[in-house]
């Protein structure tokens, strides 16, 4: 059963419920955004649909019967995690069906049909996420659009898109990293708004106060491990900080803005946080979670300044594929 396995992996149950609730408690209750109906909305649809379409499949493939038989089978699966990740990752503007669709993907396609929690290889959240990058792009274009619009009017400010799209923008249409602080970060009022969240961006990446509240509730909890978000996002940071020594990126504290705003913008600190922490797709081994970490930071950065891409989701899911390989190789260099 999803109990079974759920219980012979090495993260108690607990640990699980622990996460779930951090996620949801964090992003329902605050928000920059002018609406405080579509946080909430978005996070309730993509938990409800992940219980019901995870239900409906263990009533009619694994023929579990009994309403409180089945809702044990759920609870234990965590789907409603997934759910409210999918909500997080995909902007506030989005149509709600785009959430439905990814939780179903996640859930069912690239969860139970491995087997349930502890057999996937993937982290659902993530593969319902990119799917719906890629069938319903558009939609998350234009949910994005919107968001850079309501905020700039609101805060007077000069932002036309999200921050990481516009820094990739920019180096791809100067063709190099001659950028200035001025242009770059100046057009979103400052860093304390792309620290507190008022910015374009999925729902749960856009704030990075909560996201480093989130870690810190969760490393006292013991639910997460610091070795992989400290270390991934370090490894941006000091990537990002020699690319902008190499180029001469000249600004504020000698250059260092250039990494710390790679550190605000896009996915990363909420990747980082909570899907890169994943039990089920990340190493064991205190080592390999050190390389793991390492590997995503490297990757993160060249899909940003080679693919012109935000990077965490790819880097996550294709890093995630080495994670046995990288296990053993982390328990023979102890």
């Amino acid at each position: 059963s999803i109990k079974e396995c759920l219980l012979s992996l090495s993260h108690p149950t607990y640990k699980r419920a622990a996460k779930a609730k951090i996620i949801i408690f964090l992003f329902i209750i605050f928000t920059p955004h002018n609406y405080l109906l579509n946080p909430f909305l978005n996070v309730i649809i993509g938990v409800l649909f992940s219980i019901i379409f995870e239900a409906l499949y263990l009533v009619i493939f694994k023929k579990v019967r009994g309403w409180k038989n089945t809702l044990s089978e759920v609870h234990y699966s965590f789907g409603f995690v997934t759910g409210a990740l999918i909500s997080l990752l995909l902007p506030v503007r989005i149509p709600l069906y785009v959430i439905i669709v990814g939780c179903f993907i996640g859930n069912i396609l690239f969860k139970m049909l491995f087997g349930g929690l502890g057999h996937n290889i993937f982290n659902p959240a993530l593969i319902g996420y990119v799917f719906c990058y890629a069938a319903f792009g558009k939609q998350i274009a234009l949910a994005n659009a919107e968001q850079v619009i309501i905020l700039s009017n609101t805060l007077n400010i000069t932002a036309t898109a999200t921050p990481l799209a516009d820094l990739l923008n920019q180096i791809r249409t100067l063709k190099s990293f001659n950028l200035s602080y001025d242009n770059v970060v100046l057009q979103f009022g400052s860093f304390i708004n792309l620290f507190l969240g008022f910015k374009g961006g999925s729902l749960g990446e856009v704030s990075g106060i909560l996201c480093l509240i989130g870690f810190l509730y969760l490393l006292a909890r013991k639910v997460i491990n610091w070795r992989v978000p400290v270390i991934y996002v370090s490894t941006v940071f000091i990537i990002t900080w020699i690319v902008a020594v190499f180029n001469q990126i000249e600004g504020p504290l000698f250059g260092l803005w250039f990494p710390l705003y790679n550190v605000l913008t896009g996915g990363l600190l909420f990747s980082a946080v909570f899907i890169a922490t994943e039990p089920v797709t990340t190493p064991k081994t205190p080592n390999g979670k050190v390389i793991y970490a390492v590997a995503l930071g490297v990757m993160t950065v060249f899909l940003r300044f080679i693919a012109c891409s935000e990077g965490c989701a790819t880097a996550i899911l294709f890093i995630c594929l080495f994670t046995p390989i990288i296990d053993r190789f982390a328990s023979r260099n102890r």
